[in-house]
């Protein structure tokens, strides 16, 4: 018999689907799917929030970069470029 597979979303939307019904204990879903409580609770609400698009895989790139305060805005130095030290 042939592994099933299964990409991420549909994964995700099982999970939601068998948390909703309640017919499991929340733990033991968890532990099916291979995930943690708090993974499981996150996903669980997001689906509640925002439906199917709210467990969708999402970007884990920051949305704002922190910038050096030390470093003069006006200044064309490439990062990590070695400075002038006079």
């Amino acid at each position: 018999m042939p592994w099933r597979t299964m990409d991420v979303h549909e994964q995700r939307v099982e999970f939601v689907v068998a948390a909703a019904r309640k017919s499991k204990s929340f733990r033991s879903l968890c532990q099916e799917f291979g995930i943690s409580r708090p993974t499981g609770y996150l996903w669980l609400r997001r689906y509640q929030r925002h439906g199917v698009q709210g467990i969708a895989e999402r970007s884990r790139k920051p949305l704002q970069m922190r910038r050096d305060d030390n470093q003069d805005p006006g200044s064309k130095t490439e990062p990590g470029a070695p400075s002038a030290l006079f």
